[in-house]
């Protein structure tokens, strides 16, 4: 990922989907003078997210978008798997019938396709995408097929069964995009 970044021209514009704390997005502020939306919906992360951003100085370069993405505007389930900071497998209204252990919990919330968001609040199109949400990356993809269209590339995390990854596939060659390269389960997809 930080190679991906670092290809990247200076002052691009990147989406952080799946920001967990904003080592990425910080990473790409400060290395490349991205502008950067980190998307982020896990309480947890949000706290030290926040508090990243404003160490480093990078309140005018990185916006906190603290919802969840999906296909459709949905109100659903956040499914918690654990309580620490920093945290991940976290996942968005997905119905598992796992049964919760003391370090898990979920609680209801929305859900809103990138396109809405994109379009509700007026951010600007990415140059870049990076994907990594623990499992909806289909989901997400499905409903951002306008801001797909506008991406130079897409960083996705692919660790799914072959049906996930038809969709996430579908959606990203029906955008315009081409597999460039593999590094264990993420996906480098550009723009020819």
């Amino acid at each position: 990922t930080l190679s991906w970044i670092d290809e990247m021209s200076e002052g691009s514009m990147l989406w952080d989907i799946g920001a967990n704390v904003g080592g990425y997005s910080i990473y790409a502020a400060k290395s490349k003078g991205c502008s950067v939306f980190a998307f982020e919906p896990s309480p947890f992360n949000l706290e030290f997210l926040a508090r990243n951003i404003w160490l480093n100085k990078l309140e005018n370069k990185i916006t906190v978008i603290p919802i969840a993405l999906s296909q459709v505007a949905s109100q659903a389930p956040f499914n918690m798997r654990r309580i620490e900071w920093a945290g991940s497998g976290s996942s968005f209204g997905e119905t598992e019938d796992e049964v919760p252990d003391s370090e898990s919990f979920k609680y209801v919330t929305i859900g809103l396709p990138a396109d809405q968001v994109r379009e509700s609040f007026k951010i600007p199109f990415p140059e870049f995408i990076k994907l990594d949400v623990d499992g909806i990356e289909a989901l997400i993809l499905a409903g951002a097929t306008e801001v797909l269209t506008k991406a130079n590339s897409v960083l996705v995390e692919v660790q799914h069964s072959e049906a996930e990854k038809e969709i996430i596939y579908g959606c990203l060659i029906k955008s315009g995009l081409s597999k460039k390269r593999v590094a264990r389960h993420n996906e480098i997809w550009t723009r020819n």
